[in-house]
């Protein structure tokens, strides 16, 4: 009985574990999308909401993001900051996790 709650008890513990995709604090969603059509951008992020976020550390986060691809995000705002694409809020990504 003793072995069985004990293999019970591992077996849960990994399955919570393993269950936990969201390794970001404090994320919302959003996905990859590719603006290079506009003039001065290129991959940016887009909220659930819809808003277009332009991060200026997405390449330390993902080498190759792929079109659509739906993440977790933790970011800052970056205020007093512009780019030649004007095409959403300037970011720092703090942390991306895969949905």
């Amino acid at each position: 009985m003793k072995k069985l709650l004990s293999f019970f008890s591992i077996s849960l513990f990994f399955l919570i574990g393993c269950n936990q995709k969201n390794s970001c604090i404090n994320s919302v969603k959003a996905k990859y999308v590719n603006k290079a059509k506009l003039d001065g951008c290129g991959w940016m992020i887009q909220l659930k909401n819809k808003q277009n976020l332009n991060a200026i550390n997405l390449v330390e986060f993902e080498k190759s993001p792929k079109e659509g691809q739906k993440i977790w995000i933790s970011y800052e705002e970056k205020q007093n900051m512009f780019d030649n694409c004007m095409s959403g809020k300037i970011i720092e990504i703090t942390c991306i996790s895969k949905r």
